[in-house]
């Protein structure tokens, strides 16, 4: 768990920019597949539901236009599973804030199965990297 001070500092600030990208996926993908969204949710297990029951996650990866990889979370600090470890979604939409691609979660988790892993520097969160060229290859463009 996050210390409190980063969790306010932090953590609250990237939950709201979190926030403006899954308004935007949950509007392409209305559009996408004629659909209406149900809710949004706010735990790790999806971030929002279609009518249907269809449950989608979105990430939003900043870094990736640089360095030419996605960065898919499964864990935080030594123990605590998250991420693509423990949605519960049908779908991922993932964004570099320019383009968004929806894959399926389980597809997803195959292309992971064979991919490095890094952490991060300030939270130890753990990461699969993904090259962009494979995950652009393997998803859907959301208009």
């Amino acid at each position: 768990m996050y210390p409190h001070g980063y969790y306010n500092k932090n953590f609250l600030p990237l939950l709201a920019i979190g926030h403006k990208y899954e308004k935007i996926a949950s509007e392409k993908i209305e559009k996408r597949f004629n659909i209406r969204i149900a809710h949004f949710n706010n735990d790790y297990k999806y971030d929002f539901i279609t009518d249907e029951g269809i449950k989608y996650e979105v990430k939003a990866d900043f870094g990736s236009l640089k360095t030419g990889n996605f960065f898919i979370e499964y864990l935080e600090g030594t123990d605590k599973l998250t991420g693509i470890s423990k949605t519960e979604s049908h779908f991922y939409i993932i964004t570099n804030s320019k383009e968004y691609y929806l894959i399926d979660t389980n597809k997803l988790k195959t292309l992971c199965n064979d991919a490095q892993t890094r952490s991060t520097l300030k939270t130890k969160t753990k990461g699969y990297i993904i090259k962009s060229s494979l995950l652009i290859a393997n998803s859907e463009l959301l208009e």
